[in-house]
């Protein structure tokens, strides 16, 4: 519901492309951030990391549906 209501506010404030992270490099991000000490435990690097990429592919699917490009 949040990504529909993100997307509704561009779409009326004149948005045309939205620029969004590239999968890959939230996946080196993690990495960094697991080897610099900042673990906290397993489980939650993986919830994060889904977190975000489900987030950022349910944007890239759904922008179109409002006439928003969409670029990584």
């Amino acid at each position: 519901m949040a990504v529909h209501e993100m997307l509704k506010y561009a779409y009326h404030h004149g948005v045309k492309v939205l620029f969004l992270e590239n999968p890959e490099v939230l996946g080196r991000l993690r990495l960094l951030r697991i080897r610099s000490g900042e673990r906290g435990s397993e489980n939650y690097n993986w919830r994060v990391s889904v977190f975000r990429s489900s987030v950022i592919e349910m944007i890239a699917m759904k922008a179109p549906l409002y006439g928003i490009e969409v670029a990584m």
